[in-house]
Formats: C-alpha cells, sequence, structure tokens
C-alpha cells in the first residue's frame, strides 16, 4: 500500500490568487454522492467563484467521475485500504497511506472541511486533514468525538435515528454548505405522454426492494394495457440472475419486443444518458431515482424496510414516493425481520393504479386511487408528493389522506421548529387536520414537555449556581459537586422522559448531542456554555409547545376529531 490510495482527477494546477477552497468528505455509499452532488450543485450556482474538493471511496465515486466533475474543480479517490482502521495488520503502510493523503492535501489551502459521512473512518480521516475550519464530526486531541456545528449536530442525533426528521438530505448538505442557500429549480416541463419507462426494481438490501414476482405482474400490467410503451430495466451484474427470471417469465413472453433488459450491461454514465430519452422512472429507493432527479425525470419510488422517505425521495418537484403505514416501519439495519410485512402492506394494485393515473394524466390524485382501488389496499400506504417550500425546502405531501398520521404530525411540527432554531427561518405550514389518536398524543406530548421545560429549568439554575460559587471569594469545592450532581440527576430524569414521551427523542437527542460537544476549556467556560445551551433548550421547547397548542386549539375549533381505526402509523 503505497501512494497509489489516493488519487486525483486530472485537474489545472492551483494557481496563486486561488479562491476559497470547500472540501466535501463523504465516504458513504452512491446514493450519498449523488445527494452530495445535488447539494454541492446548489452551492456553486450561488456561489461559482468558490471552490469545491470532494473527498470520495474509489468504488463509489470513480463510477460517477463522468458527473462529478461537472460541480467538483477536484475530487480525490481513497483506497478503500486506508479506511480499515480496526485492524492492526500492516500498521506502517497504513500509516505512510496517511501520510500520503495529508501530503495531497495540504497544498490545497481547504478553508473549511465538511464531514458529510458521521463514521469512524471518515472522523478520522477528517481530524488529520489540513483545513482552517472544520464541520462535521471530528476526533479531537483527545480522541474524543466533536460536533460543534449545529446542522451536523443534528445529522448526528436525528437522522436515520427514527421517523420524524423532516428534511431531505440534500436540503441538510446544502444547509451546511450556506445559510438559506436557494433549491435548484428545474424549469417544469410540461406532462408528454409515456412512451418509454424505466425501471430499477432493486435496492442495496432485501429490506428495501419487493420480491421479483411483484414487479413481473406490474410489468406484465403495463405492456398489456399501454401498447405503446417501452420498458428498459437496469441494475448491475450482481442483479443479472434477477433479469433471467424477469426473461423467462411466461407472462412477459408476449411483450419481449418492448420489454429491454440492460441489467449488468450499462455504467452509471450509459444510465444517465440513457434518462435523455426516459418519460418516467420506477423503482425502489436507490442511486438510480436520485440520476434520474437530477435529471428531471418523474420519479415513482416504493420504499420499503429502512428507507427514511423524507431524507432520501429523489430531489425534485411532483415526484411521488409510496410508502407501507406498518408499525415498524421504517425499520433499522440490525433489526431482524423474518417476515417482511411492509412489503406486503404495498400491494401491486396500488401501485398500478398509480402508475396508470399518471400514465393518463401527469399526477396521481386522491380521487381516481379511491375510486380505482380498494380501501383495504389504500388504507395500508401512503403515497406522497414532493413539492419546493417557499423557503426552498423539499417537501412530501401525503395525497391520500385528510387528517395526519401521527409521525406526519410530528414531522411537520418539527420542521417548523428545527427551521426556527437551526436556520434562524420561517416557512408557513397548513394547519394540520387531526385523528383522535394523533389529538390525544399530542394532548399527552404537552405533559412531557412541561416536564422537560421543568428539568432544562432546573439545569440552568444549577449552571447559575456553579458560575455564582465559582466566581465568589472563596469558592467551595463540595457546593460545585453538588450543583455538578444536580445536573447530572437532570440528565437522568431527562432520558426517562425520552422513555415515556419517545415523540420528543428528536429534541432530546438534539440538546443530549450538544451537551456533549460543549465550547470550553476549563470548568467556568464550559459552565457558560451549560448555561446557554439550557438557555436555548428552553426556548426550542417552548416553540415546540406553542406550536402543538395552536394545533390542538385549531382542531378543536373546527371540532374534527375523527376515527382512526384504519390509522396504522404511530
Amino acid at each position: 500500500m503505497k501512494a497509489n490510495n489516493i488519487f486525483t482527477d486530472p485537474g489545472d494546477n492551483i494557481p496563486e490568487n486561488a479562491p476559497k477552497t470547500i472540501c466535501l468528505l463523504q465516504l458513504t455509499r452512491i446514493g450519498d454522492i449523488l445527494q452530495t452532488y445535488q447539494a454541492a450543485e446548489i452551492f456553486k450556482q450561488q456561489y461559482p467563484h468558490y471552490k469545491l474538493i470532494l473527498i470520495a471511496r474509489t468504488r463509489f465515486a470513480h463510477p460517477l467521475s463522468f458527473l462529478l466533475r461537472n460541480v467538483f474543480d477536484k475530487t480525490y479517490y481513497v483506497d478503500q485500504h486506508v479506511l480499515k482502521l480496526d485492524s492492526s495488520e500492516n500498521l506502517p503502510d497504513l500509516v505512510e497511506a496517511f501520510k500520503t493523503i495529508i501530503d495531497n492535501l495540504k497544498n490545497e489551502s481547504i478553508s473549511v472541511l465538511l464531514n458529510l459521512s458521521f463514521s469512524k473512518s471518515s472522523g478520522y480521516l477528517a481530524s488529520i486533514i489540513p483545513a482552517e475550519h472544520k464541520m462535521g464530526l471530528v476526533y479531537d486531541a483527545s480522541n474524543n468525538v466533536a460536533i460543534k456545528d449545529k446542522w451536523s449536530q443534528y445529522i448526528y442525533s436525528n437522522v436515520m435515528g427514527g421517523p420524524l426528521n423532516p428534511f431531505n438530505l440534500v436540503d441538510i448538505f446544502k444547509s451546511m454548505l450556506g445559510h438559506n442557500l436557494p433549491a435548484l429549480s428545474h424549469p417544469q416541463k410540461p406532462f408528454k405522454k409515456v412512451s418509454h419507462i424505466l425501471l430499477h426494481p432493486f435496492a442495496s438490501h432485501d429490506k428495501k426492494m419487493w420480491k421479483i414476482n411483484k414487479w413481473e405482474e406490474i410489468l406484465y400490467q403495463l405492456l398489456k394495457n399501454f401498447p405503446d410503451i417501452d420498458i428498459s430495466i437496469v441494475g448491475s451484474p450482481e442483479e443479472i440472475i434477477y433479469g433471467k427470471g424477469i426473461d423467462d417469465s411466461p407472462l412477459l413472453q408476449k411483450y419481449k419486443e418492448r420489454l429491454h433488459n440492460k441489467i449488468g450491461k450499462t455504467s452509471l454514465e450509459d444510465i444517465y444518458n440513457l434518462f435523455d430519452n426516459i418519460d418516467l422512472f420506477i423503482g425502489h429507493d436507490s442511486m438510480v431515482g436520485h440520476l434520474a432527479s437530477i435529471k428531471n425525470v418523474p420519479t415513482i419510488t416504493i420504499s420499503l424496510g429502512t428507507v427514511r422517505a423524507k431524507e432520501t425521495s429523489p430531489y425534485g418537484e411532483k415526484n411521488y414516493t409510496i410508502t407501507p403505514q406498518t408499525n415498524c416501519f421504517p425499520c433499522f439495519p440490525q433489526d431482524k425481520c423474518e417476515f417482511y410485512q411492509c412489503h406486503f402492506d404495498i400491494s401491486y394494485q396500488v401501485l398500478y393504479s398509480s402508475l396508470k393515473e399518471y400514465m393518463e394524466t401527469g399526477n396521481i390524485t386522491k380521487e381516481y386511487q379511491l375510486k380505482n382501488s380498494s380501501c383495504f389496499h389504500l388504507n395500508a400506504v401512503a403515497i406522497y408528493k414532493s413539492k419546493l417550500s417557499p423557503i426552498g425546502f423539499l417537501q412530501l405531501d401525503n395525497i391520500l389522506e385528510e387528517k395526519s398520521s401521527v409521525n406526519d404530525v410530528f414531522s411537520t411540527l418539527y420542521r417548523i421548529s428545527w427551521q426556527f432554531i437551526l436556520n434562524n427561518s420561517e416557512e408557513p405550514q397548513k394547519f394540520l387536520l387531526l385523528s383522535t389518536k394523533s389529538h390525544q398524543i399530542l394532548l399527552n406530548t404537552l405533559n412531557g414537555l412541561q416536564h422537560l421545560y421543568e428539568l432544562s429549568d432546573f439545569g440552568k439554575k444549577y449552571s447559575r449556581y456553579i458560575l455564582e460559587e465559582i466566581s465568589s471569594s472563596i469558592p467551595r469545592i463540595e457546593k460545585i459537586k453538588e450543583y455538578s450532581a444536580k445536573i447530572d440527576e437532570i440528565d437522568s430524569l431527562t432520558k426517562l422522559v425520552k422513555q415515556t414521551h419517545p415523540h420528543l427523542s428528536p429534541v432530546i437527542d438534539f440538546y443530549t448531542v450538544q451537551k456533549g460537544n460543549l465550547a470550553g476549556d476549563n470548568i467556568v467556560e464550559l459552565t457558560e456554555s451549560s448555561f446557554l445551551l439550557y438557555n436555548d433548550s428552553l426556548n426550542a421547547i417552548s416553540v415546540l409547545y406553542e406550536l402543538i397548542e395552536k394545533t390542538i386549539t385549531e382542531h378543536k375549533t373546527k371540532n374534527r376529531i375523527t376515527d382512526t381505526s384504519t390509522e396504522y402509523n404511530y
């Protein structure tokens, strides 16, 4: 393992009067790299004079080099061996590899390094890369995790932590890059009759994809009922075996001349160029959907298993995402599941009905679906339509429900709160129509917020007591220890509130991460930071409390408490 562990795209030499350089570190998979690309594209349109550098894994980024060079001035491809930090083998070679990385990057004069992948490998790599400022996860001199900026703290505490994160990753990344960056707006195309569909029926894990027999039924219905369409299927070489099953399907033999199996035969650049002649993308949550959105091709996505639709849906307006209303959806990668209930909760009938309406009208509507699909099937799903909010953040609205599920209610309320807390922005939202269950849980959550407010108030008070004791003429160490013990007790009680009121996890986890990253090098500075943190926590709790109160008041005024016998998302 020598200097070939990291190499760059060929590029011009850096001039002496080089502009400010921003470096993005993204070591996760292709889908995350594409969402990073979209955020960087938004930034570059607003600030074309900045130099952007990307550091990514060779395996995932190099196949995208044709696209990345459109936005990034230079891309560094890191060899996989450099990232195996848990292995003690070949330690001298590992040290040499890291020295090579530093030598390659120290001449870049990086102004800001943003670590967008929250792993041990990326954290250590971010720690050794020379830069004036660093955002995201890094390790300090004591080998402790250090996350200093608020949006990175938000990612660490909320993304992939549950179903309540309301933001798409593109919007989170663009918020880290610059405050209130506009959305990347593609010109809206008039609806065009669908003549060529691209299907990618695969995903990175079995949890996230249907069995191929369901897709065979969809293909059969489309090809039979729309005689003027062609369908191309793409996938990786590892997925060729599934393509053989489609080729050999008795259902599809009659339509083989209009069914084009390109599985294992196309590169990512080939797929990207193929979208020039595609009218609609259908598939699971995967990198192909992100390529479609970059090409401004409409998408209809099936989200299953561990997928957080609001985080990873294709970024753009008027895309559709179908999710199950299964209690355990979304789950976590480590969760064992012998029977994928969420796969069964989205029937092929619902997807076909949605496709049929879209191909006829360019839209998917509640009225059409209620008329053409059974209520039994529709009650088990949500169909989201994407739009851009007035301040340029992607938003998914469920077209099927007038009354909102519990998770959608809290996601919307957190969306308003986080915009105010993190971006100092106001994002207008309509009052939500509540079901009986949503109404009851909101009422119960007010009690949890009251407890949380009292605990934060006590934390602020005892932080002040410590500061007063330290500033006294003769500080009493026993008093400082007593007040510190009270703060530890407050932290323990906060964990109990989280267990009792799980819908408060986002705000509790966020301020827990903040407390683990207090600014200061001594007890005075740390206590001052603690005092300010508890004060910020009080403000955030107050905002959320007021939003819930107003939502409940509006609900009572309109007297729209309804039955929730068909609501599955808790």
